[in-house]
């Protein structure tokens, strides 16, 4: 599908997102997120597993960071991780790009996440956030691949990886819900599979219901950025620029309208997803308390990074080369304006939305 100077040009763009996630890795001093996973990796494997001290993620990542850690518990070493997982995400970005056979979407796509102002605010932590949007990226390649059992496993790993995956899982069970009415005999395998991750994760109700108090009371802060004016800008990764943000909410809904009206099943799913979460969470929130968390909610950030990448790939095929390139000109100042933020404040944007 690729020549190789087109792989060499993806590959760049790649590169030039991990020099810049690299950079804030060296460069950004430990916080106090990253002080607690240091903390909590150095429990046995049995205290980590009990769940009982994090009450706010299930053991998963901390399990993950232990093994890693075996090797080197350097910080350095641990957030190393991350940019891992920052390749695969990029890897699998092509990967599913290249599935619905769309080319110059594989470009829109790894540019939008490589300068993306909501994922580079984790691509460089030793935290979850990076590696859940793993396991999204890769559960839902696993799908669409028929690749059933792997599927099954990436879904029980991003369960009890961390409750961020949850926001996914479930509304791709409505989804495939409603698949099995149109197709029963084709989907209904699907629909099995996901159906035995919820039964697995279930061995972790128990953990879940008697730490859940302690949980909301700790994430009880995050109520009050649970208004459109700040989390919008959030996940559109503009944050506190009112015109920045304008401009990525209109093309974001001009490509939720793409979606639909050129019926790009691959972002339908997404876009569904992450209304669907959105709204769940907020309306929960009214009645369990505040899990409206703006990095719990990443499916949310995935939906506008790739309605933002039909719309950039429809203007391109219509010959509107340079609106695309003006758009993505400002993408990268805002992007650069998130870098200097962590660079010149570096807990400015962590301890304001930890």
């Amino acid at each position: 599908m690729f020549k190789q100077k087109e792989i060499l040009l993806l590959f760049s763009i790649v590169l030039a997102g991990f020099c810049f996630r690299l950079f804030l890795v060296l460069d950004l001093p430990i916080w106090i997120d990253e002080a607690f996973t240091l903390n909590h990796i150095q429990l046995s494997f049995l205290e980590l597993v009990s769940g009982k001290f994090d009450a706010t993620h299930p053991f998963g990542y901390y399990l993950f960071l232990k093994l890693w850690s075996l090797i080197s518990s350097n910080l350095f070493w641990l957030r190393s991780s991350t940019l891992i997982f920052y390749l695969l995400n990029s890897f699998l970005f092509y990967k599913l790009a290249v599935l619905v056979k769309q080319k110059n979407l594989t470009y829109f796509l790894l540019i939008l996440y490589a300068l993306s102002g909501y994922f580079i605010v984790f691509d460089w932590q030793a935290r979850m956030y990076t590696g859940v949007l793993t396991l999204i990226l890769a559960s839902w390649y696993s799908l669409k691949t028929r690749k059933i059992f792997l599927f099954s496993i990436i879904n029980i790993c991003g369960l009890y990886f961390d409750y961020a995956f949850l926001w996914y899982l479930i509304p791709l069970t409505f989804w495939l819900f409603y698949q099995v009415l149109k197709q029963p005999q084709q989907k209904k395998i699907d629909l099995i599979n996901v159906i035995s991750a919820w039964l697995i994760f279930a061995f972790w109700l128990p953990t879940l219901l008697t730490t859940y108090k302690n949980g909301i009371e700790a994430i009880s802060w995050s109520a009050r950025f649970a208004t459109p004016n700040f989390f919008l800008p959030y996940f559109l990764g503009s944050h506190t620029n009112i015109l920045i943000t304008i401009l990525f909410l209109f093309f974001s809904l001009f490509g939720i309208f793409l979606s639909f009206a050129l019926e790009k099943k691959f972002a339908q799913f997404f876009i569904l997803a992450g209304l669907v979460s959105g709204l769940l969470a907020f309306l929960s929130s009214f009645i369990w308390g505040s899990i409206f968390h703006v990095r719990n909610l990443q499916i949310i950030a995935l939906m506008f990074l790739i309605v933002l990448a039909v719309n950039l790939e429809e203007l391109w095929n219509k010959n509107q080369k340079y609106v695309v390139l003006i758009f993505l000109l400002i993408y990268f100042f805002n992007f650069l304006l998130i870098i200097q933020a962590h660079y010149l404040f570096p807990n400015l944007l962590l301890l304001k939305f930890q």
